[in-house]
């Protein structure tokens, strides 16, 4: 039979280590690819520094916070319409005041010019279904915290749970 390739070691050598580096940079342009998939970083802080002011604050003052609640994980829609859930699915509380047992209290939110429309819904939701709600301007004073702290520890002594 008549031989159809005449290869050397060397010939042989060549190709596989050609395949073996065509492998390689396979293998590392899927590795580099995968950190690309991902462009993302840890912030430093979970609340701006109005926020962190505020809620160092309410921690003096012994009112215990969950910041940057989303609606959804507080409130639902009692007729379960997609169009109700869906006006709540998207927004977020500054901040949840719950008492020693979790039990939710009432909700702290932030004035801010961005989200005037975001303030004007969640008002008036908070307010239709008696949910208390605490609206602070973005640079607030020590007597904005005094007064907000008082009517905290008002709901906190009256015992109004919401489940």
């Amino acid at each position: 039979m008549a031989q159809i390739f005449n290869w050397n070691s060397k010939t042989v050598l060549g190709i596989v280590l050609f395949f073996v580096v065509i492998i390689i940079i396979g293998i590392l342009s899927k590795l580099i690819a995968k950190k690309e998939d991902f462009p993302y970083k840890i912030r430093k802080s979970v609340m701006s520094n109005y926020e962190k002011k505020f809620f160092n604050k309410m921690i003096d003052r012994n009112i215990i916070l969950f910041p940057k609640v989303r609606v959804i994980d507080i409130v639902s829609s009692t007729d379960k319409k997609m169009e109700h859930i869906s006006k709540i699915a998207s927004r977020s509380i500054d901040f949840l005041i719950i008492d020693a047992d979790i039990n939710l209290i009432g909700a702290i939110l932030f004035k801010d010019s961005r989200k005037s429309n975001k303030i004007d819904f969640l008002s008036k939701m908070f307010t239709a279904i008696n949910f208390p709600v605490f609206i602070l301007p973005k640079h607030f004073t020590d007597a904005d915290v005094d007064n907000i702290a008082i009517e905290i520890n008002k709901l906190l002594k009256g015992g109004e749970k919401h489940e």
